[in-house]
């Protein structure tokens, strides 16, 4: 800083004399000082590292913190092609609010025997976890939600509403019970959003399931009509599914298959814990 006011002083003296002509070299001498004081005082090298995949990585630190508080960058033939963490955004962001555009969901919920597991811990949290993504939705009122249910068979507690107390009505009248007919499930949300959804608007189904498709018999023909109810249901409506595989027992082969067939995502939730995060990343993904 020294340095910046004796060539301040100089230069005064220069720029009364010289006029503008002088102008422009006094800006450049400001600036180039700054530069070199900048430089001097936050002198930390950029550095390239390799990622497990052979990839580029250029780390470019913001502090004598080196690693943990350094900017990594991806690039590609010398190019930056994204960060390797994005931002995490506020609480109560857009990301995870269903706020912005309206959507008509269906919650397809499994109610089998194995979900009474853990002494009913397994059911009850399943349906904390949904009634708070009902709490989600419900900040657009213009946002629509359903419900059906599956075991043995399949029932629709409810059609499509905005009546968000409503649906987490039906939601604590569920009991586990009985075998895993997905499709059950499937064909009766897929006859709601055929008969009530709206025009122009996103068709979202979630299907929570802990187990494997195993009505009707062989188990082979139940998967095989869950994809199939699957698809009608993309096919006529391009309705999503996005699935989640709820505990250590559920069929991830068969719920990754209707997702991607569908243009959703799938989602684990291994133990019950996890499980309003994934809603949480749902909801992040589908309102917006």
């Amino acid at each position: 800083m020294v340095f910046f006011f004796q060539q301040f002083s100089k230069n005064k003296l220069i720029l009364q004399k010289g006029g503008i002509g002088n102008l422009s070299i006094f800006i450049m001498i400001i600036l180039l000082t700054l530069f070199a004081y900048n430089f001097a005082g936050n002198n930390l090298p950029i550095t390239f590292q390799e990622d497990s995949n052979g990839a580029d990585v250029k780390v470019n630190p913001v502090s004598n913190n080196s690693k943990q508080n350094a900017l990594q960058l991806f690039t590609f033939n010398g190019e930056v092609i994204a960060p390797t963490d994005p931002p995490t955004p506020p609480p109560n962001s857009p990301t995870n609010s269903c706020t912005l555009t309206p959507l008509d969901v269906m919650i397809i919920f499994d109610r089998s025997g194995s979900m009474s597991e853990g002494g009913g811990s397994k059911l009850r949290n399943a349906l904390s976890a949904t009634k708070s993504f009902v709490d989600n939705l419900s900040q657009n009122n213009e946002n629509r939600v359903g419900l059906s249910i599956f075991s043995e068979n399949g029932d629709l507690l409810s059609g499509m509403t905005n009546d968000f107390s409503s649906i987490k009505q039906k939601l604590d009248t569920i009991t586990a019970s009985g075998s895993t007919c997905i499709h059950c499930g499937i064909d009766l949300a897929n006859i709601e959003i055929a008969a009530s959804g709206r025009d122009g608007i996103k068709k979202v189904i979630i299907l929570l399931s802990d187990g494997s498709a195993n009505r009707p018999k062989p188990d082979s023909l139940a998967r095989q009509k869950t994809l199939d109810s699957a698809f009608s249901g993309y096919n006529q409506n391009r309705t999503a599914y996005h699935t989640i595989g709820y505990g250590d027992a559920d069929d991830e082969a068969l719920l990754r298959q209707i997702s991607t067939l569908s243009s959703g995502q799938f989602y684990s939730s291994p133990t019950e814990s996890d499980l309003p995060n994934v809603f949480s990343q749902i909801g992040g993904s589908i309102c917006k």
